[in-house]
């Protein structure tokens, strides 16, 4: 039998789903066009994987991107 540690530890443990978002789906989430999303990834700067003929960004992917977003607004600016 587990020591009640473990037990409480598994009980309080929230379970994160990941989900696939399509396209589509992202530009509406992030309010830009299809073809600013491509470029974005393009460059590497939002994951996505292929699935048959169509791509899908995973959620954490994109928002880690939105946080890195976030921290860029953030960090002091520098004047020159």
């Amino acid at each position: 039998m587990r020591d009640n540690q473990e037990v409480i530890f598994m009980a309080n443990k929230q379970l994160e789903v990941q989900r696939m978002l399509s396209y589509p789906q992202v530009c509406e989430i992030m309010g830009f066009s299809r073809s600013t999303l491509v470029k974005l990834v393009d460059a590497g700067t939002i994951k996505s994987v292929r699935i048959g003929k169509s791509r899908r960004v995973w959620s954490e992917d994109l928002q880690a991107y939105i946080d890195s977003l976030r921290d860029l607004a953030k960090s002091p600016r520098r004047i020159l």
